[in-house]
């Protein structure tokens, strides 16, 4: 699957690329696979947000590839209630939040 092939890319990519060189409040990844590693091994910030605005089992995902660097965030949100139940059905048992925000740029918007 070309999706799991894109989160075993991150092992190689990791070694390439810089440490951002700043500390920041709120570090948040948008889209999933490779962006999501970054923001966890790459960023240094008080809270780590996921935002993953798709269905994450008809991405093809592996939990198992995902979990280490989930378990890292504060929060994982998605796009509507369902994709919440497939998140919550994989990382329940995570020490994070997850939840639903239509989109991280119509909220920022909204302010």
């Amino acid at each position: 699957m070309p999706t799991i092939k894109d989160q075993k890319l991150w092992r190689a990519l990791r070694l390439c690329l810089p440490k951002l060189p700043n500390r920041y409040d709120v570090a948040i990844s948008y889209l999933e696979n490779i962006p999501n590693c970054y923001n966890v091994d790459k960023v240094t910030a008080t809270k780590k947000i996921a935002f993953i605005r798709n269905d994450y089992d008809k991405l093809g995902m592996d939990p198992k590839l995902d979990r280490p660097y989930f378990k890292q965030l504060t929060a994982l949100l998605t796009v509507s209630k369902s994709c919440e139940a497939i998140l919550h059905h994989h990382f329940s048992d995570l020490p994070i939040q997850i939840g639903t925000m239509q989109s991280v740029f119509r909220w920022i918007q909204l302010k």
